[in-house]
């Protein structure tokens, strides 16, 4: 699997191509850079001028007869990482994470149990700012008809109990975008489970309590659980306006990213912001230095 981003320019030409996480050999990369370089595009419009957009996406690699099971050494450092944080002993269990990084070439499946374990130690430490980042790329390996013979990449009650620990993560923040999409993620999982029907009523109250209601939601610009050069932050919006005040720190680039586009927009603090009609669903994206804070504003 192949994460990346790039920009289409005013003249529909491909630029500033980045690969943001690669699980597999260095040849995937290669072919999806490859294959975007010799692309071009009609420009995109905005209010019938060309405009400038950034794309975020991944590119799946299929690979027939390959197993999804995990290196004999994967298994010996998740094995280990179990006993130490069953004995509490949370340096050691850190230590075998730092291990299970280390793998080269990994799959989806060990990436998930990696994911997983970041984010169950992070959890039971009480750090839940450490464990969401976890939480959401174990989200984004919740792959269907991922084989001939269709399915999950791992079990499906691992998923299941990490977005329960996500969604109650996005209820507390009021990043209600994303817990909607965690709980239509919990309703393909199990539709008639428990916990599912409470977070199914839990989120339908929490949508009336905000409705025309002006509410705040706290963003820090985090490093990335990969690389801690830059920071960056996202949420779904569940409004077409929003305002990005209070701004300390470096902002460099607010991205716009919908189901029919995607914008550049301006970091101008305290400005007020809206999504183009008939774009569908948008992700904000605010991208800076690390520890920079915002607080984003919106309109249920």
């Amino acid at each position: 699997m192949v994460w990346y981003t790039y920009v289409i320019d005013e003249t529909g030409q491909v630029t500033d191509i980045q690969v943001t996480q690669l699980l597999g050999e260095s040849v995937f990369e290669s072919r999806v850079i490859e294959w975007l370089e010799g692309k071009s595009f009609t420009p995109a419009l905005l209010n019938g001028e060309p405009v400038k957009v950034w794309e975020q996406q991944r590119h799946i690699f299929l690979i027939d007869g390959r197993a999804r099971g995990a290196k004999n050494s994967f298994v010996v450092h998740w094995k280990r990482f179990m006993r130490e944080l069953s004995d509490s002993d949370y340096k050691s269990a850190e230590r075998y994470i730092q291990k299970m990084r280390k793998v080269r070439n990994r799959s989806l499946y060990e990436e998930l149990y990696l994911q997983h374990a970041a984010a169950t130690l992070a959890i039971t430490q009480g750090d839940y700012a450490t464990a969401y980042p976890h939480l959401q790329k174990a989200h984004g390996l919740m792959i269907y008809g991922f084989s001939d013979g269709g399915g999950l990449i791992g079990p499906a009650d691992l998923y299941y109990n990490l977005l329960i620990e996500k969604y109650q993560i996005e209820a507390e923040q009021l990043r209600l975008g994303d817990a909607m999409e965690t709980r239509n993620a919990l309703q393909e999982l199990y539709p008639e489970a428990q916990n599912t029907l409470v977070v199914e009523e839990h989120l339908t109250s929490l949508l009336q309590k905000v409705a025309g209601k002006e509410f705040q939601i706290e963003a820090i610009l985090a490093p990335s659980i990969y690389s801690a050069s830059s920071g960056g932050w996202g949420t779904w919006l569940i409004s077409r306006v929003f305002t990005l005040s209070e701004i300390t720190g470096e902002l460099e680039q607010v991205i716009l990213d919908c189901d029919r586009g995607q914008l550049f927009l301006d970091a101008t603090d305290g400005k007020a912001h809206q999504a183009p009609e008939g774009w569908g669903a948008c992700r904000l994206v605010l991208l800076g230095g690390s520890g920079t804070t915002v607080k984003l504003l919106q309109r249920r």
